[in-house]
């Protein structure tokens, strides 16, 4: 074989690999952009940490001095516990300011219940 002929055909060769991995490419997006389409199920729109940590705070929030000078602990640095009976424990802090306006961090412990539609406050501990 000539070198024209060989280089002819390695360059056939690498095109078809090319679009052969760019047809499994393709595929893999239109399957992954199918699944996003389907219905969630019932566990995937269960009740979760961060909203019973939203929650929490909301709790917390109604037994301030100040509510609006609540500067809370980001979701993601409280400790949420699932305790398994659609209830849970979270533990955070809050920086607000007390009667005197001195701004004071108060850590709390909040359990809450899931009942459906709404969110029943179980205990709340500050201190």
């Amino acid at each position: 074989m000539s070198n024209e002929i060989k280089i002819k055909v390695k360059y056939i060769i690498i095109c078809s690999i090319c679009f052969i991995l760019f047809m499994l490419f393709l595929g893999i997006i239109l399957l992954d952009s199918n699944d996003n389409n389907k219905t969630p199920s019932k566990s995937e729109n269960k009740y979760g940490k961060i909203e019973a940590c939203v929650n929490s705070q909301v709790f917390i929030e109604n037994r301030l001095k100040s509510p609006s000078s609540a500067k809370f602990a980001p979701c993601y640095d409280a400790i949420v516990t699932d305790n398994g009976d659609n209830t849970y424990t979270i533990l955070s802090y809050v920086d607000s300011q007390n009667g005197f306006g001195a701004m004071l961090r108060t850590y709390y412990k909040v359990t809450i219940e899931d009942i459906g539609d709404k969110v029943r406050l179980k205990n709340i501990i500050l201190e």
